[in-house]
């Protein structure tokens, strides 16, 4: 079929113009081919002869070649009085092809003739189908015309070419494929980030950890400024002395603010018919997670205390939880005691002693729960088999001095088991009140010899004072004196004896390795005051 646009010939079964795009099937109607058909071959040679466009349309039904009036050539169809030879039109028979622009005889409509020397305006070349429709010439349909001394080209419209199928770009494909992926990735990385993120998520994590015991990750989650006495293991130990919760349920409910966050859990533990609650309070950090997401800590106000008081003997090494307390945490020191402040430590269970010399205190534990509370550490710690050292030392001390006193030695022979300070009022006591009483010392009557037996002793008490060391003892025991004694009828000398029984309290200090008589009346007093004659 052909056209009715262009003109151009199609398939038959053609839905579009291949030329023009025009729509075919609606407009164009393909007529039956007569095989039998032959053109009038005198018909056209005449018309030609004439000057006639043989196959124009009336001027109303030009089409689209008409050219604006400044542009006509005349010349195209106007020739000088010759006579136009039909020969661009006489082709030989089956040449012709009589659809393309022979026309049913009656349809034919001749154009204005042109005169010889008369010039025309050329009209578009167009021709008709055998339904009396506008065609349009084209290369494949369009005789050449050629009048004496002039060449004429009909004006052909140059074909479109035909559009080529659309064909998939697999690399325009794969880019797009990843560009959504990408996408996707991001916006799944932004929603789990911000959840993963999040102060409620980060309240629910901690306290999973509490339940689970898991303290270093706790700790590590917790906003804390460290100290000697807040790091992560000074946590730990504290904490490790709590019982572990355990929980059957729990909820956890965060609100947020742009520097701070709350978040209260209420959960219940095994067993238990009524629910409990941990109110956290959370801090937002400065630094971002992966530069995007805010990072929240727990402050660590939930878990200290500020202000914490222990009070030791003066000259006395503090330690707690193993750790020895500096001397920067010192707020009070007189001759009696020192007093230190932590102004941060855990809550929980800590352990509290002191060291002084060779010695240290039993490890006390104590419950810290609040602020500005406060602990003591008043004595140390001595073990059985140094107490009863100490007591055989004390009671070596006594027999020393009573050998000394029954021999008739000075004091300077027993000055040595005296502190410095008490050696002064030891060899008053000595001289004036205990070795007057036996004889060998007064050569006058007097004890001669002391026998002790049922002999005890305890260690009363053990204290620091000013960083030394004091243990109190007392002796008990019975003795059996001799002596001699001036009869007061004959003024002679005569053996007596007598017997009691006695306790003396001795006063020790420890000094440089030994335990020394602090106290200058530690002399057995008791024995001399014995009423055996």
């Amino acid at each position: 079929m052909f056209c009715p646009n262009c003109g151009t010939k199609n398939d038959d079964d053609a839905l579009f113009c291949g030329s023009c795009g025009t729509k075919l099937q609606d407009k164009a109607v393909v007529p039956p081919v007569d095989n039998d058909f032959k053109p009038d071959i005198e018909l056209v040679q005449a018309e030609v002869q004439n000057g006639a466009q043989a196959y124009a349309q009336p001027e109303e039904q030009t089409q689209t070649y008409a050219q604006p009036e400044e542009q006509a050539q005349p010349q195209a169809y106007a020739q000088p009085e010759e006579q136009v030879q039909p020969q661009a039109y006489a082709q030989p028979e089956e040449q012709v092809q009589p659809q393309a622009y022979v026309q049913p005889e009656e349809q034919v409509q001749p154009q204005q003739s042109v005169q010889a020397g008369e010039q025309t305006q050329s009209q578009p070349y167009t021709q008709q189908n055998i339904y009396g429709q506008p065609q349009m010439p084209n290369q494949q349909n369009m005789p050449e015309y050629q009048a004496p001394g002039q060449q004429y080209y009909a004006p052909v419209q140059k074909q479109k070419p035909p559009k080529k199928p659309f064909k998939v770009n697999k690399l325009a494909v794969v880019t797009g494929i990843l560009s959504v992926a990408f996408i996707a990735s991001i916006v799944v990385f932004f929603v789990v980030g911000k959840n993963t993120f999040s102060a409620q998520n980060v309240a629910t994590d901690y306290f999973k950890a509490i339940i689970n015991g898991d303290w270093d990750v706790a700790y590590d989650m917790m906003d804390m400024e460290e100290s000697d006495f807040i790091n992560k293991d000074m946590f730990v130990k504290a904490v490790n002395g709590s019982d572990t919760l355990k929980v059957n349920k729990y909820t956890v409910k965060a609100s947020e603010s742009s520097i701070a966050a709350d978040a209260v859990i209420k959960y219940r533990k095994r067993g238990a018919s009524s629910d409990d609650e941990l109110e956290l309070s959370m801090n937002k950090e400065d630094s971002k997670q992966f530069l995007l997401f805010d990072s929240w800590k727990i402050s660590s106000d939930s878990y200290t205390v500020s202000d914490f008081t222990v009070q030791v003997p003066s000259g006395t090494t503090l330690y707690i939880d193993d750790v020895e307390v500096p001397e920067k945490y010192i707020d009070e020191d007189t001759d009696s005691y020192t007093t230190y402040t932590i102004d941060k430590l855990f809550k929980g269970t800590h352990t509290f002693y002191i060291e002084t010399g060779d010695f240290e205190s039993s490890k006390g534990t104590y419950d810290v729960e609040y602020d500005e509370d406060y602990y003591t550490v008043d004595s140390i710690k001595i073990d059985q088999d140094s107490q009863k050292e100490i007591v055989e030392t004390a009671y070596g001390y006594m027999k020393q001095i009573i050998d000394a006193a029954s021999t008739g030695q000075k004091f300077n022979s027993i000055k040595d088991i005296f502190t410095d300070d008490a050696a002064k009022d030891a060899k008053d006591e000595y001289e004036n009140y205990f070795a007057s009483e036996f004889y060998a010392y007064a050569k006058d009557d007097g004890i001669t010899g002391v026998a002790l037996s049922n002999v005890e002793a305890d260690v009363e008490s053990v204290y620091i004072e000013e960083g030394e060391v004091f243990i109190s003892i007392s002796i008990r025991y019975d003795d059996a004196n001799t002596g001699l004694t001036t009869d007061w009828w004959t003024g002679s000398l005569k053996n007596g004896s007598a017997s009691t029984s006695g306790s003396t309290d001795m006063l020790l200090k420890y000094v440089d390795g030994k335990w020394l008589i602090a106290n200058g009346y530690s002399i057995p007093a008791t024995i001399s005051y014995n009423n055996w004659f």
